[in-house]
C-alpha cells in the first residue's frame, strides 16, 4: 500500500529523533486515530475482528474506513502479527510497570502484588533455568599433528644447538599448548595389507 504525503509526514514525525518536526492539526488527528486503530489491532489480532470493534466506536463509520485505517496503521507501525515475542514482552512489561506505579500511588497493595506477579510471569522469572553447556565452544575438528621424531632423521646432519632451537619453537607454539588436551594415541594400522 502506498502511503499518502500526510501519512509519510506522520512516519517522518515518528522517526524524527530531534523533536523539531511538528504535525498539522489534521495530521495529529490522523496519528491519534491510527494509534487507536493499532492498539485495537494489538488486542484483537485480526483485521476483521478489529474493524468490527472499531465500527462500534465513534471514529469510524464503516467497515471500509476501519479496514483502510488499519492497513495504514500497519504500514506506519508494522504488522502486529510479525512482531516478535521479545517486543510483545517489552510492551507488556512497560504496561505492568505503569500499572504498578498507579497502584503504588493509590496505595493499593493488592493491585501492586498482582502487578508483581504479572511482571514475574511475563518475563519468565518464575521458571528455574537449567545451566546449559556452552555449545559455542570451538574444538578444533582437524588438529594439526606434528611428529617431532622427524628431527631424529636429521640429527646426524644438523648442529645439536639448532635442533634444540627447533624443538623449543615447536614446544612453545600455540599448537602444542592447545592440542594436547584433545590429542590421543592412535595405533598405526596399515590398511594396504589384508
Amino acid at each position: 500500500m502506498e502511503l499518502s504525503s500526510n501519512h509519510r509526514s506522520i512516519v517522518s514525525y515518528l522517526e524524527d529523533e530531534s523533536g523539531e518536526m511538528e504535525l498539522s492539526a489534521p495530521q495529529e488527528e490522523m496519528l491519534n486515530k491510527f494509534q487507536k486503530a493499532y492498539s485495537l489491532l494489538m488486542k484483537y489480532k485480526t483485521i476483521n475482528l478489529t474493524s468490527s470493534a472499531m465500527v462500534k466506536l465513534e471514529d469510524w463509520n464503516s467497515l471500509y474506513t476501519a479496514k483502510r485505517d488499519l492497513r495504514i496503521a500497519q504500514e506506519i507501525f508494522g504488522n502486529v502479527n510479525e512482531i516478535s515475542r521479545k517486543i510483545h514482552r517489552q510492551i507488556i512489561t512497560e504496561s505492568i510497570i505503569k500499572t504498578y506505579n498507579l497502584a503504588f500511588a493509590a496505595k493499593d497493595l493488592e493491585a501492586m502484588i498482582k502487578c508483581e506477579k504479572n511482571y514475574i510471569s511475563a518475563n519468565g522469572l518464575n521458571k528455574d533455568e537449567i545451566d546449559m553447556p556452552d555449545f559455542d565452544i570451538k574444538i578444533p575438528v582437524n588438529p594439526i599433528v606434528i611428529d617431532i621424531d622427524f628431527l631424529k632423521q636429521y640429527s646426524d646432519r644438523l648442529d645439536p644447538k639448532i635442533l634444540e632451537k627447533i624443538a623449543a619453537v615447536f614446544l612453545e607454539s600455540k599448537i602444542f599448548k592447545y592440542a594436547p588436551e584433545f590429542a590421543e594415541e592412535i595405533p598405526f594400522i596399515d590398511i594396504t595389507k589384508p
